[in-house]
């Protein structure tokens, strides 16, 4: 009797986990069956030229741990954004690459889904209580908000799952969970995104304690230790699976910016205090996907990180009855009321970031949060704790509506109250608006100057070409138009949410009002998110830019600067009037990305061209280089010293719309771009080939002397090469130099060259410089030295020579060492010794 009850409850949750994917399905049918493309921000600038060029050098016959298309070239492994080793990586590789992309993404919404699905099965609820806390999570604001970031989408979709592994660690005990555990952990150490994990881990504990831990004890409880002694067991292991990301990553990062980022760079991005209206009614403060760009979108300092942070009226008026009502008939219900209580709680503070005075204590007492950045990101903590406490509410009402208690609680009674309360005020709210307008705009204006101050407005107005005054009346302008646009939403959903809390309802309709009530939570999520992932036509990526027509060279693939989108002083501001007729088959969110890629601003490496002097978003070019490049991208290097510094970097290529250009570069003509500043294109003169030799050595220490050096006029980068002082190369001699430096190949891991010289020389090859690049000359290991404080070299005696560059990162092969060991002993352990132990209590 009782196996036949629960294989029926077995049988509903599965209907229900069933109908759930056939809701995110539906939600994403486009992504699915489609050949539209994804564009929006990271994917444009970042992610989707990272697909094309590893599977360009996949199919090329070499492993991709070099990326020769960015930057001069740069590490692969070592970035943990490319997401070099996460599974869903390599669909681009193997399938169509537009498809093979697009699923990377639509996947990990359906993990999202069953994820939060599966937490709240394991806190005992109900099939729609389940389906709830599944599709609430999914198309809550932060979450699909995570459609553009490559990298934080998989890690959140990890976090749930990792959570279920603790808890089954701790209830069975044994090597196969924790290996399981912690393959989970790993798995989202690979997405590449380390204030998740951080995040994760902290929920896993949190979870742990409460339901394994024991609270009476004390904090140095046996239970509590083995908990604790667990979870750290399976974070070992995770460390051990993921070495071979975990190393390369960070020898690589003591080196760049990322070593310890400044308090302003850790909490930019933090979320505003306003914003948290916005967590109640989506849409609030405007959709910043769809252009024109709504000012509100500088409550960040920027546009915001989170598209949308809405998670609705019904789902946190759910998440309020389960926290007031407590009165569930499952012990691990109330339990995991507790705890996400208190986890969602923890995570809105910190995503508040630094409009939190507790800030500065994250920042100087804890080092972890010098190494991280972003807080906002917290929010999808939040919006996990939000689902899942929304969830146990539902199962209270499904209770209620079963026969569960003949009459409503004071919560729900309080609750049903204050909603109503909630809907009559934003009528009231709207007749202020309609019968007062000046009173009701002055204190828009108001709200609107709390943060947009005289330097916000310095900052957003180049960019939305309006100044102080105007950006605070549009933006209160668009506040006082939020009311009446969403009066039917507010009204009709508390007023829907207060007669089913209330049990206003006849018995018989109870449960389909609750059913109604739930589909009111996710229904209005949907169509308010559902633009945050957009879609464009295939031609976004597929069309061929008409700049590609003035570009040629000898000495392929075609090296490029594309001047970055920076506003400097006495420069036209960065805002392009765009030539609808050229774009109309795009929807209006793809037009600045797509102007941006006619423009080879982004997204070089599609088409095989080699980017130089590119924003370095993730802060990850090592110090030396980042400083030449933050030079050029944010302070703006122009005129006469930006065509030398081109013309030593073996730059084939200016492209230019705003900056005036220097006497090294010669004008070949001007190309479309979709807009009323077309693409200025200019010939290097004289650039440098990739390789080539220097007679004559000048020491100087990286940073500003030897730039100062390299953009001097006095500099003859033909005859000379700057490097550090501390090298053991020879000294220059004054004997002319005869000789040439041949390229006879060049692929992403390996560069051989042939170099004649009838003197003591330097090799000079111009592509990015790291310690994990290897010399040889004429087979015998040589030193390598780092010329012109971004390139690679090598001291020459005279004669003939054959020169090797090798990649060769040691980090590298001893995380993968390390990786396949972890997995060779689990395994071994598993097959020996691997019983499972007794649960923790």
């Amino acid at each position: 009797m009782m196996s036949g009850y629960a294989g029926t409850v077995r049988t509903r949750h599965r209907i229900a986990l069933a109908a759930l994917m056939l809701t995110v399905a539906a939600v994403f049918w486009r992504h699915l069956l489609s050949a539209d493309v994804l564009f929006y921000r990271d994917i444009s600038y970042i992610h989707f030229a990272r697909a094309v060029e590893l599977r360009t050098i996949v199919r090329s016959g070499a492993v991709p741990l070099w990326n020769p298309f960015e930057h001069f070239g740069e590490p692969v492994a070592a970035n943990p954004n490319y997401l070099l080793f996460y599974p869903t990586t390599w669909l681009a590789w193997v399938l169509p690459v537009t498809y093979g992309f697009k699923l990377h993404y639509v996947l990990h919404f359906f993990a999202l889904a069953a994820g939060s699905f599966l937490l709240a099965r394991r806190a005992g609820l109900g099939p729609l209580a389940c389906y709830a806390a599944g599709a609430l999570f999914v198309f809550s604001g932060p979450v699909m908000s995570l459609g553009n970031f490559a990298n934080f989408l998989p890690a959140a979709a990890w976090m749930p799952f990792a959570i279920l592994a603790t808890d089954r660690l701790m209830r069975r005990g044994g090597v196969g969970a924790a290996a399981l555990c912690g393959a989970c952990f790993a798995a989202q150490i690979f997405a590449g995104e380390p204030l998740t994990s951080i995040a994760t881990v902290l929920l896993a504990l949190g979870w742990s304690l409460t339901f394994h831990g024991d609270r009476r004890a004390g904090p140095l409880a046996r239970a509590n230790r083995v908990v604790v002694g667990r979870l750290l067991g399976s974070l070992v292991l995770a460390a051990g699976f993921s070495a071979v990301q975990v190393l390369p990553a960070l020898w690589h990062a003591r080196h760049t910016e990322r070593a310890q980022f400044s308090y302003e760079s850790t909490f930019v991005w933090s979320l505003h205090p306003l914003r948290l209206l916005e967590v109640l009614i989506p849409g609030l403060w405007g959709n910043p996907v769809t252009p024109p760009p709504q000012p509100w979108g500088g409550l960040e300092g920027r546009d915001p990180f989170l598209l949308s942070v809405a998670l609705g009226v019904a789902p946190l008026a759910f998440a309020l009855l389960a926290i007031l009502a407590r009165a569930t008939s499952s012990s691990v219900a109330r339990g995991a009321t507790r705890f996400w209580t208190l986890a969602t709680v923890a995570a809105f503070v910190l995503a508040l970031g630094r409009h939190t005075p507790r800030s500065y204590v994250f920042y100087y007492a804890l080092p972890l949060f010098r190494v991280v950045r972003f807080p906002s990101k917290f929010m999808v903590a939040a919006a996990l704790g939000v689902a899942q406490l929304a969830a146990i509410g539902v199962e209270d009402l499904a209770e209620a509506a079963g026969g569960g208690a003949d009459r409503p609680s004071r919560a729900r009674r309080w609750l049903s109250l204050a909603l109503l309360a909630l809907g009559v005020l934003w009528l009231v709210v709207w007749i202020l608006v309609l019968a007062w307008p000046a009173p009701a705009h002055q204190v828009a204006s108001w709200l609107a100057a709390l943060e947009f101050d005289a330097a916000q407005a310095a900052r957003l107005g180049p960019w939305l070409r309006l100044g102080h005054a105007e950006i605070v009346a549009r933006a209160a302008s668009w506040l006082l138009a939020a009311v009446p646009a969403q009066l039917p939403y507010v009204v009709g959903t508390t007023f829907l949410l207060a007669a089913v809390v209330s049990g206003a309802t006849p018995r018989p309709l109870a449960g389909p009002a609750l059913l109604v009530a739930v589909v009111a939570g996710i229904a209005p999520l949907v169509f308010a998110h559902t633009s945050l992932d957009p879609l464009a036509d295939r031609r976004y990526f597929a069309t061929t830019p008409p700049v590609l027509s003035y570009l040629e060279s000898a000495r392929p693939p075609l090296r490029i600067f594309a001047e970055p989108l920076v506003n400097l002083p006495g420069l036209p501001p960065v805002a392009l009037q765009v030539d609808l007729r050229q774009v109309d088959f795009l929807p209006p969110a793809a037009h600045a990305f797509y102007i941006q890629r006619l423009s080879l601003g982004v997204a070089a490496g599609l088409l095989g061209i080699e980017s130089t002097f590119t924003a370095d978003i993730e802060r990850l070019l090592l110090s030396p280089q980042h400083f030449v490049n933050s030079l050029v991208c944010e302070q703006g290097v122009f005129g006469d010293p930006l065509a030398r510094l081109l013309r030593v970097s073996s730059v084939d290529y200016a492209l230019l719309r705003r900056w005036p250009p220097g006497d090294g570069l010669e004008p070949v003509g001007v190309a479309p771009n979709a807009t009323t500043l077309p693409v200025q294109v200019y010939r290097v003169r004289d650039s440098l080939p990739r390789v080539h030799l220097a007679a004559e050595a000048v020491f100087l220490p990286v940073g500003e002397p030897t730039i100062e050096r390299l953009l001097s006029p006095e500099f003859d980068p033909v005859r000379q090469v700057v490097l550090e002082p501390r090298t053991t190369a020879p000294a220059s001699t004054p004997e002319p130099l005869t000789g040439q430096a041949t390229l006879l190949s060049r692929d992403a891991l390996r560069v051989e060259v042939a170099a004649t010289t009838s003197a003591p020389s330097y090799l000079v090859l111009t592509d990015s410089y790291t310690p994990d690049w290897q010399v040889e000359v004429n087979g015998h290991r040589g030193e390598l030295l780092r010329a012109d404080q971004m390139f690679r070299g090598v001291a020459l005696p005279p004669g003939s020579h054959r020169v090797i560059f090798r990649y060769r990162p040691p980090s590298v092969l001893w995380g993968a060492a390390i990786s396949l060991a972890t997995a060779l002993a689990v395994a071994a352990f598993r097959v020996f010794r691997g019983r499972p132990r007794n649960s923790t209590r």
